[in-house]
């Protein structure tokens, strides 16, 4: 992606959704996916040689039964990415809420950016939308809110970044 503005930030964004469920299977899927970031890393550096990346989307981490939990699942991610070359930093979310499932909220949408990337003024992603209306507060079934039922069950997270090319 290039900005708009002169001499403004530039950096190549991937957009993944990885596989659901909390089976083994689903859960391994995830995981092999994961360990690819430097792979993808590798080509792009190898075609662009510009070290700004951005990965992001539903990660799905929701853990899987007799597993893991969706935080761990997270905490697992992290640990993953900082070991991926050359180095990916996940992050954290203004509130652990990116979605809603039957009233209940989970976090499963991910920021993951390359750690030399220094453009990434944020220490925290914000998440708005229902998630942030509602800071990951239950909602009773029976009366979703109207965003839920008209738009997404998932929630915006954004990442600010600063608009100048810093490499």
């Amino acid at each position: 992606m290039q900005s708009l503005t002169e001499g403004g930030a530039d950096f190549s964004l991937f957009s993944v959704h990885l596989d659901s469920g909390r089976g083994e299977k689903d859960f391994r899927t995830r995981q092999e996916a994961y360990g690819r970031l430097d792979g993808l890393f590798s080509r792009l550096f190898a075609a662009e040689r510009d070290p700004d990346l951005v990965v992001m989307g539903d990660l799905n981490t929701m853990g899987a039964d007799g597993i893991m939990e969706g935080p761990a699942e997270i905490e697992g991610l992290g640990k993953v990415a900082a070991n991926e070359a050359p180095g990916f930093v996940l992050m954290p979310t203004d509130i652990p809420c990116t979605e809603y499932f039957r009233g209940q909220c989970g976090a499963l949408d991910q920021i993951v950016v390359a750690s030399g990337m220094a453009e990434r003024e944020a220490r925290l992603a914000s998440v708005s939308g229902i998630c942030a209306a509602r800071n990951g507060e239950r909602f009773p079934e029976a009366s979703p809110p109207a965003a839920y039922e008209a738009l997404s069950d998932h929630c915006p997270v954004v990442l600010d970044l600063a608009d100048q090319d810093r490499d």
